[in-house]
């Protein structure tokens, strides 16, 4: 019901979806898991990520909000360019600026108040509509439990990805005056290029806490009534709230990365010695040609030698 509503959005939906695997995929590039999209059986296939990523883990987390993000970033972006119907330039900043500042605010701000609406229309409705789907069977208090603070911890990410995009938001100015003299300037709110977005949520994915749902004011017999909140495993930790990436299980060691190339001169993430857990790497060398030495030539060409290049991969066994 939703998608036929709002029609003129799928098409921004869509991209959003590549979006977000693009950007998975550049942001783990280094890592053992790096976004990776191998076939799966028919009982997994909820998820483009395969069985990790319907286990609640960090890397659910990551993906989670990064989704949300790009759902709201094609859309106000697609809102800006007006290809979409019913929707413009965000009208709800005030026309003056801070007294201490020399700028006023004007012409057509990105709408991602709006695009924030939308994205909780659009991504956060699967996880109502699961809360309100009814259990059968003897373990069905169990179930839903675990339904429940899948939900949680769901709803947590999907926030705190679309608040990445608002803590973001960049301006650009234009100045008034004669001959450019810059009297006065207008300036508008931009949405952050989507790889400032990847980065934000990566530094918060390192970060992610682990949680346990509580619920309060609950019966003994359902939790329909009370009020679900989510609290850190770890005691020392105050809260959860929305500053943080949360999941619930931790993940596995990822260390199916036989065939995947590492840096021997390193001792990070993409060092040989972590991305090949301790299995060793074979190195692999090839010969290519490539351009080198181009030069402009007036008016209007580049020439270019061609040149061969030796290079060497490391390569997990």
């Amino acid at each position: 019901q939703i998608c036929r509503r709002h029609y003129s959005m799928m098409t921004s939906v869509a991209d959003a979806a590549q979006m977000a695997l693009k950007e998975c995929q550049k942001q783990f590039e280094t890592e053992r898991w790096n976004c990776s999209t191998p076939p799966q059986p028919r009982r997994h296939r909820r998820s483009v990520f395969g069985r990790e990523l319907l286990s609640g883990t960090r890397e659910r987390s990551f993906v989670y909000a990064l989704s949300s993000a790009a759902v709201a970033y094609a859309i106000t972006r697609d809102c800006s360019l007006g290809n979409i119907v019913g929707c413009g330039c965000d009208q709800t900043w005030p026309q003056r600026a801070p007294f201490n500042q020399s700028f006023d605010w004007g012409g057509c701000s990105d709408n991602i108040r709006w695009g924030v609406e939308m994205s909780k229309l659009f991504v956060d409705a699967q996880e109502y509509e699961r809360g309100r789907q009814k259990r059968i069977g003897r373990n069905r208090r169990r179930r839903r439990k675990r339904e429940i603070n899948e939900r949680t911890v769901n709803l947590n990410n999907n926030k705190f990805g679309r608040e990445a995009i608002l803590s973001g938001m960049g301006k650009k100015c234009r100045c008034h005056g004669i001959s450019n003299s810059c009297e006065s300037m207008t300036c508008w709110r931009t949405l952050p290029s989507f790889r400032k977005v990847g980065r934000i949520l990566k530094r918060s994915y390192s970060t992610a806490v682990q949680v346990i749902g509580k619920c309060y004011s609950c019966s003994k017999v359902s939790s329909k009534y009370g009020r679900y909140l989510l609290r850190p495993r770890d005691r020392d930790r105050r809260s959860v709230g929305n500053r943080y990436l949360a999941f619930l299980r931790m993940s596995s060691d990822f260390c199916a990365t036989t065939g995947r190339t590492c840096d021997a001169d390193k001792s990070g993430p993409s060092g040989c010695d972590v991305m090949c857990c301790g299995r060793g790497y074979v190195i692999k060398t090839s010969y290519v040609t490539a351009k080198c030495g181009c030069k402009f030539s007036w008016c209007c060409d580049v020439t270019c030698k061609s040149c061969n290049e030796t290079r060497v991969e490391y390569v997990c066994l």
